[in-house]
Parts: structure tokens; sequence; C-alpha cells
């Protein structure tokens, strides 16, 4: 750390819980939980370019097996800065020429509080009621509107199954 300060470096390390075996193991589960709740019937693609040259990609995008529609899904385990979220979501969206857009977020205490403190600007920008966008998406279609969606992750499979 000394030597690297005195040519004008900073030493910058991260640090991640152990032992899991992938950092993102959380927002695995969360995809998992949502893509459970759905059913095979939705085709699903993880981690697609926003479009051709962009190096943003949506965390998940889902395609109905039997009616096509086409939604984007954007996983959030922990928020931390609601108007990042939504800038980055908005510019996502605005990149790939209006896609549908699913916010679906870790069911957690801080993560609903979060939700609960800037629900003003998450109804403007994700105005589907849930229980509206989980019906259409039972019937294999899109919500009308951009939705969030708390969920909870993939419960563990047991050692048997």
């Amino acid at each position: 750390m000394i030597i690297g300060a005195t040519v004008g470096l900073d030493l910058v390390a991260n640090t991640f819980a152990g032992p899991g075996v992938i950092r993102d193991a959380p927002q695995v589960g969360l995809l998992g939980g949502f893509r459970d709740r759905l059913g095979p019937a939705w085709g699903w693609r993880y981690e697609v370019l926003v479009r051709a040259g962009d190096q943003r990609a949506w965390d998940a995008v889902l395609r109905h097996r039997t009616t096509q529609a086409t939604l984007v899904v954007e996983a959030e385990t922990r928020i931390h800065d609601i108007q990042a979220l939504l800038r980055r979501t908005a510019s996502k969206r605005e990149a790939a020429g209006g896609v549908r857009v699913v916010l679906l977020v870790a069911a957690t205490r801080r993560n609903r509080e979060a939700i609960a403190a800037a629900r003003e600007l998450l109804d403007a920008e994700f105005p589907c009621p849930v229980r509206t966008a989980l019906r259409s998406l039972a019937s294999g279609l899109c919500p009308d509107r951009d939705a969030l969606i708390v969920q909870g992750p993939r419960r563990a499979q047991s050692s048997h199954d």
C-alpha cells in the first residue's frame, strides 16, 4: 500500500461473503424464484444485451412459448439508490426501443422500506399493479405497463430431489 501511494496509486480491495460458489447467488436465487412462479410456459434467456453494440444487459428476457409475448426483467437484490435504479432502467428501456419491463426486487425488509419511501417515484415508472401484472403473466401476456414485483428467492431443494 505504501509503495503504491508513492507513485499515486490507491489500493482498492473487495471482500465477498464466503464460502459461496458464485458472487451473484442472491440474484440467481431471485430470478429462479420468479421463474418457478411463472412456470414452464415462459422461455428465459439471461444476460441479454440491451441492443447490438451496447454492453449493458437485461438480467433476463422472457418469451411466452405460446403467445410469443416478450418482456425484460431487471432484478435487484438490494436497493441502494432509487434515482440511480430508475435512471439506469429508463436508459436501458429507451436504448432497447421501449420494451416492457418488470423490475423484480428481492423481498427483504430493507427493500420494502426503500420501496415505501419512494412509492410515488416507483409508481410513476412502474404503474402496473402487481396483481394485474401477475394475472397477465399467468395468461401468457405482458402486463399493459411496466411493473414492480417483490419476490422471494427460489426455495432450496431438498437433498433427495
